[in-house]
């Protein structure tokens, strides 16, 4: 089978919801080692009125003011290989660019309004008093997604971006993504960006969307290494 013809098929199994969610196999904090080198950052919450602290391995944080530690700001952007949860810095990124690998990852965390809001922020952008249930329910879709019926999705006149979510037990919403449409006039490379909740701050997720039958397990791995990076600040800290 030719690479084009792959690619056809994942985008017709991506658009069909027949790719299944991979399952986890990377420690996302196989870097946080006792022999580490470590610097531990600040993100303000405003929000939610309190501060939250990050204490990662140097590599992963890549200006230098962040690599100093004690850095303070209201988010904080991390690129990781989606594969093995390894730093890619910026050169790193344009190499990657050129040579066709795509298997990488931006998110970046702080204080925002949580996926729900997202979700109808994106879903009803001219109507902020629709609730999320008023919607069409939407179909089924990649790995267990709700594909939200909105009206500029890909089987809609002027398609430019499909809504999924992500419901948990108890049917909130667990996560938001939002991809731009194969349809959409003049768009090249599709790309995803996925609204959640993990490691106890908000948190925007972005890649192609030829990958967003992992959101499971790119959401799960990034949430464990926010886990794995909080640190209880001093009380003089905090707020």
């Amino acid at each position: 089978m030719s690479k084009i013809s792959r690619c056809i098929l994942v985008i017709a199994a991506i658009l069909c919801g027949s790719l299944p969610a991979l399952p986890t196999e990377i420690d996302p904090c196989f870097a946080f080692t006792p022999d580490a080198d470590y610097a531990t950052n600040i993100i303000v919450m405003r929000k939610e009125n309190r501060r939250v602290g990050l204490r990662v391995p140097v590599q992963y944080w890549e200006d230098y003011w962040d690599k100093r530690g004690g850095f303070e700001d209201y988010a904080q952007l991390f690129r990781v290989d989606m594969d093995d949860f390894t730093p890619v810095t910026r050169k790193q990124t344009s190499e990657r660019l050129r040579s066709g690998r795509d298997n990488y990852m931006n998110f970046v965390a702080g204080d925002d309004n949580g996926p729900e809001s997202w979700a109808l922020n994106f879903a009803t952008p001219r109507d902020r008093t629709t609730r999320l249930t008023d919607l069409p329910p939407g179909q089924l879709s990649p790995a267990g997604l709700t594909w939200l019926d909105t009206e500029f999705s890909s089987v809609s006149r002027f398609p430019e971006e499909d809504l999924f979510v992500a419901y948990n037990a108890t049917d909130e919403v667990d996560s938001t993504i939002r991809c731009t449409s194969p349809k959409a006039p003049q768009t090249k490379k599709p790309m995803c960006s996925q609204y959640f909740r993990g490691g106890g701050l908000d948190v925007q997720m972005d890649y192609p969307r030829i990958f967003i039958h992992r959101w499971a397990e790119l959401q799960h791995n990034t949430a464990r290494f926010l886990q794995c990076s909080a640190v209880e600040l001093p009380a003089s800290e905090k707020d």
